[in-house]
């Protein structure tokens, strides 16, 4: 749905009816494929070596299954290009010793009870994209959730909501995520090896222990997050928050810090007008700030293509104008990304919510 309904708009939605009446049931051909949830349990009866051994055979996808009672060993070693709706419970080391995920969603794991091995470890061999992802502890703060080596993208997951774990998140190089929760019951709810195996460490967690309204990104660059309107910094459009933007020392024109939105544009040209206020710079220029806007291009199809912008002034302690013209070939979503290329210790960008649109 578009983000500007107004009142008395209206809308047709078409729902899309698919073949799901074919999908095999339980109790007649008690069929695994990988829209079912009836999975099979294997039991690895305290077992002292790895129950499934994919190394050097990548390219296995693993869909509704459930391991439990697994020893001193893995449970899945390297692993499967894609996991689908799998269980582990009740094991003593990793659950899954990850060279080659490329995706996983509905993991579920609890009550592993060695405090150094994970249910998930993610080696440096791939960067998996991880949904719907549920790991907890047991009785006691037991187990590692997710042991990350390289950059992992997470979307609606948890880590010791109900179970504490010993860590939560264990992290070597970085975190992408939206919609996260960590528990800060775990011994240690996120722990970082900063430049760990020669790469920078970053982490961004948008939602973080779901409070959306307290709305925080961490990046590399810095963090971008609401902060309550003062004497000083008032948001000219009235709204009662403002959005931070902090840089650290690692924010520079090749590595800027980026708020991103997105708005649903129709195929009408219009312009956009971000308000900022500079605080504490001593030598921001122009180019230092910049929108940059992606958009359908044509009448018809996907292409998009993308313009860019910068402020005619920037002025410390006052709102200064940060404006694009967009003028799509069909109505769609926008996707803007307003940068900061800049580091000044103390400095930082306020920007007003509400952009003007005319």
């Amino acid at each position: 749905m578009p983000n500007n309904i107004q009142a008395g708009d209206t809308y047709t939605i078409t729902l899309k009816t698919e073949l799901y009446d074919e999908r095999p049931q339980a109790g007649i051909d008690a069929g695994w494929d990988d829209d079912s949830y009836v999975r099979p349990w294997l039991d690895g009866s305290s077992l002292s070596a790895d129950l499934m051994n994919l190394t050097s055979d990548y390219w296995w996808q693993l869909f509704n299954l459930g391991f439990q009672n697994v020893g001193s060993y893995r449970v899945i070693n390297r692993s499967p290009s894609q996991l689908k709706n799998i269980v582990w419970r009740d094991c003593v080391k990793y659950g899954i010793d990850a060279g080659y995920l490329l995706y996983g969603k509905d993991l579920y794991g609890w009550n592993f009870s060695d405090d150094f091995y994970a249910i998930i470890m993610i080696r440096t061999d791939c960067q998996p994209i991880l949904e719907h992802v549920h790991l907890q502890g047991a009785s006691s703060a037991t187990g590692v959730g997710l042991h990350a080596q390289t950059l992992v993208f997470l979307k609606n997951c948890s880590f010791g909501k109900v179970l504490p774990l010993y860590y939560g998140i264990r992290a070597s190089t970085g975190i992408r995520g939206e919609n996260v929760f960590v528990s800060t019951s775990n011994t240690y709810p996120i722990t970082v090896e900063s430049k760990k195996y020669g790469k920078q460490f970053g982490i961004t967690i948008a939602g973080y222990n779901n409070q959306k309204d307290k709305f925080h990104q961490w990046y590399f660059e810095g963090e971008i997050y609401n902060v309550d309107e003062d004497a000083t910094i008032d948001p000219p459009s009235g709204a009662t928050t403002y959005i931070k933007m902090s840089p650290n020392s690692h924010c520079s024109s090749l590595y800027p810090l980026i708020h991103e939105e997105e708005r649903y544009q129709s195929g009408t040209s219009e312009t956009y007008t971000w308000k900022f206020y500079p605080s504490g710079w001593s030598s921001l220029t122009t180019s230092d700030i910049e929108v940059e806007a992606w958009f359908l291009e044509e009448s018809s199809g996907t292409k998009r293509k993308y313009a860019t912008a910068n402020p005619s002034s920037v002025t410390n302690d006052t709102w200064n104008d940060l404006s694009i013209t967009i003028s799509p070939g069909q109505a769609g979503t926008v996707y803007f990304k307003i940068k900061l290329k800049k580091y000044e210790l103390g400095a930082f960008i306020a920007l007003d919510p509400k952009p003007n649109v005319s």
